[in-house]
């Protein structure tokens, strides 16, 4: 029997990327993307992100586990939310190499990881349901298959509060804080 083998990195773009001299550039950035896409471990991407000039904080952003509620019910975390997670953190660290800073924020992924198993383990205030219901449709049209009008018919959505958004920044916020110390 013969096996096939994919070539995952050209000897062109590995020789482009050391040639440019910037490890984690557009092509390094479209690499990593395409390996997240085709299935590759985040382990072994955050190994390879070692290899970058990243910096240590976004590599360990990266490359630590999804922080969920602590509850027999985060067993039930779809395999898609568990890959979407890491598109995002990926797509959030590239924003802020480019950008020169070290982010505070984790993204709406992570937040539905959070607040889902929560959902199941005990009823949500009207609060909490409003922005789960926000940060489900915001997820739900960036790696769902449905449209923002099919998205809002199910999840009954609306703009959140003041509130609701200063709620939401600070989950946001304790969960990259919970992700970068239990990688430590």
């Amino acid at each position: 029997m013969e096996t096939q083998q994919m070539e995952l990195f050209s000897i062109e773009t590995m020789n482009e990327i050391k040639v440019s001299g910037d490890c984690f550039g557009l092509k390094t950035q479209r690499l990593i993307g395409e390996m997240l896409k085709i299935g590759v471990s985040p382990r072994l991407i955050a190994a390879f992100l070692e290899m970058t000039g990243l910096q240590k904080m976004h590599k360990h952003y990266f490359g630590a586990p999804i922080v969920s509620f602590k509850s027999p019910w985060k067993e039930e975390i779809p395999d898609w939310l568990k890959k979407a997670v890491y598109h995002e953190r990926f797509e959030t660290i590239c924003k802020e190499h480019e950008q020169g800073v070290v982010g505070h924020f984790a993204g709406y992924t992570e937040a539905v990881a959070v607040i889902m198993p929560a959902s199941l383990e005990f009823p949500l205030s009207g609060e909490w349901v409003n922005i789960y219901g926000w940060v489900f449709t915001k997820i739900g049209i960036k790696y769902g298959s449905k449209t923002e009008e099919e998205m809002k018919d199910i999840c009954e959505n609306r703009d959140l509060s003041s509130d609701e958004k200063r709620e939401l920044d600070r989950l946001l916020v304790e969960i990259r804080e919970k992700v970068i110390k239990n990688h430590w």
